[in-house]
């Protein structure tokens, strides 16, 4: 090829480059699309500046390829481990201090209950009070029966004073149980006052009502009452559960057991009631009964279910509570020979009281 070809050659090549470049650029400009820039080889600066770049970039990848390595990963998986330990034992020691706090409020000293003031009296002491513990004026109770009204309590006064022991004498349907449910805070009266220390029990309600009747009364039923499915020492702690006392509740499986070791039958504490006879289980009862440290004990024929000795035994024990601790008793009960055992029997006739008499003054009457 001649030079004047290979000339021509060169300025055509030329020319389609221009074309090319001239094309490209439209097409940018049209659609927005970016050519790749031509990189220029950079030639090699090995200038001391440029020389601790590079000593800086290589300890930087250093560090990033320490950070992937399989040991750093394995100290941050403790690190996390050992945060979230830590997380876990201060969240642990909130909820403790939160408990903390939740049982001192419980045994801070609350606010006076009115009913506190009950005295306990000895034996000795019983004829020294002149304030009547449970005072009854004009009481009634009537329920509606077929859309009549049927008086169960008609109209009844009575004056009961702490360390008495008393029994409410009288037939099947005289009323006697109606009005021990009255006294026990377990029914409310429909007509007339009923005074607990001097307070009108009408201005309690709700829980304080239920308070209330856990801080002062202890019941002995007939029919024992005790809860199939707990052991004979849950079943005397019962009662606390509603006192809402803290102190009481820490120590509650000593009290159950000095109670049932009082009573006789410690050895029982965690067996169930079917595998107790009638006996076993009434002092049970009375164990329950005494849980709480009652101004006042009400049994409702808490001998019916027993056979004589066994109701002897267990009548014993409900007295030596009156002559050792001072508790006031209040007794149902339809046996004359138990109520004789009282300091006083009131007799209940179709819901009202009849006579009422000391033991001495009814054996001088027969």
């Amino acid at each position: 090829m001649n030079l004047v070809t290979k000339l021509k050659k060169t300025q055509s090549d030329s020319v389609n480059l221009e074309n090319v470049e001239n094309i490209e650029n439209n097409s940018t400009m049209k659609f927005g699309l970016k050519t790749p820039q031509k990189v220029k080889p950079q030639t090699q600066n090995n200038s001391p500046a440029n020389l601790s770049d590079k000593n800086e970039n290589t300890e930087n990848l250093n560090n990033n390829s320490q950070v992937d390595s399989p040991n750093n990963s394995t100290e941050n998986l403790e690190k996390n481990s050992q945060n979230e330990e830590k997380n876990q034992e201060f969240a642990t020691e909130n909820q403790e201090k939160n408990l903390a706090e939740s049982l001192e409020n419980l045994r801070k000293p609350k606010s006076k209950n009115k009913f506190d003031d009950i005295p306990k009296l000895n034996k000795s002491e019983e004829n020294s009070s002149k304030i009547p513990l449970i005072k009854l004026e004009n009481l009634e109770k009537y329920y509606i029966v077929g859309g009549e009204k049927q008086m169960v309590i008609k109209g009844i006064s009575l004056e009961i004073f702490a360390g008495e022991t008393v029994a409410i004498l009288g037939k099947s349907g005289s009323g006697k149980s109606t009005l021990l449910n009255i006294l026990g805070l377990l029914d409310a009266p429909t007509g007339g006052n009923y005074l607990l220390n001097g307070y009108n029990i009408k201005t309690l309600s709700g829980d304080f009502l239920a308070t209330t009747r856990a801080n002062t009364f202890g019941f002995i039923f007939q029919q024992f009452n005790l809860l199939p499915k707990l052991s004979v020492i849950e079943n005397v702690i019962m009662p606390i559960r509603y006192t809402r006392d803290a102190d009481k509740w820490t120590k509650r499986y000593k009290i159950a057991n000095d109670l049932l070791e009082m009573v006789e039958i410690k050895e029982q504490a965690h067996k169930f009631p079917k595998l107790l006879s009638g006996g076993q289980q009434q002092r049970v009862a009375i164990a329950r009964s005494l849980v709480n440290s009652p101004k006042v004990v009400i049994g409702d024929e808490p001998t019916g279910a027993l056979d004589s000795r066994t109701a002897n035994q267990i009548i014993k024990q409900i007295f030596e509570l009156n002559q050792k601790i001072g508790v006031t008793i209040i007794i149902v009960t339809h046996d004359e020979d138990l109520a004789y055992k009282c300091s006083r029997v009131i007799r209940l006739v179709d819901g009202l009281i009849v006579d009422e008499n000391t033991p001495l003054e009814m054996a001088h009457n027969d």
